[in-house]
């Protein structure tokens, strides 16, 4: 797939694509936040370990650490954490989220923290989502129409979405340059 660096815009950097398209195949990773780690296993299976005071895990329940990896999701493409969130791509395109939520970055429409294990994020449930990118307190998404999504905290700008604040669910990102372009995104820490 021909990829380009669109440079960094507003503090994310964006990558564009010709033929935006589902994710490729999956790819064994371990993802990590301030606490916990998040593993994505070649078969899809999704295991997480560690700290879960903010539900960090994706188990159901608050406050107890899981020491031994667990599977808390299967038929995953990609995963993404942050210091207390996390998100999971599925093979269909979809985007389950949990852990702590206090600046909307699991983009459930509030800042509950999200403790009931992986949770549909109904903002991005219309689209065939591509790629999935965490950072302190928001989270962006690519769509298979090449568009960018972001969600969460917008106090320094890593949600240019046209407002500042927090963001509480999926909302297009509104530059032109990027409409229909977006093949995929990183985000770090606040940018």
């Amino acid at each position: 797939q021909d990829m380009k660096c669109l440079g960094v815009l507003f503090g994310l950097t964006v990558l564009v694509s010709s033929s935006p398209a589902l994710a490729q195949s999956t790819n064994p990773s371990i993802a990590f936040g301030n606490r916990h780690a998040v593993a994505l296993l070649t078969n899809g299976d999704v295991l997480t370990w560690g700290e879960n005071v903010y539900c960090q895990l994706g188990r159901g329940s608050r406050g107890n650490a899981g020491r031994t990896p667990a599977i808390v999701m299967r038929n995953a493409r990609a995963i993404a954490a942050a210091s207390d969130h996390t998100l999971v791509l599925t093979d269909e395109g979809k985007v389950y989220g949990w852990g702590m939520n206090p600046e909307g970055a699991l983009g459930t429409g509030n800042t509950n923290d999200q403790c009931e294990g992986p949770t549909l994020v109904e903002s991005l449930a219309m689209h065939t989502v591509t790629h999935i990118a965490t950072g302190s307190g928001f989270s962006v998404a690519t769509t298979a129409e090449g568009d960018l999504y972001c969600s969460g905290d917008n106090s320094v700008g890593q949600c240019p979405v046209g407002r500042t604040g927090r963001v509480e669910v999926f909302t297009k990102v509104p530059t032109p340059e990027l409409a229909g372009n977006a093949g995929e995104v990183r985000a770090g820490a606040f940018h």
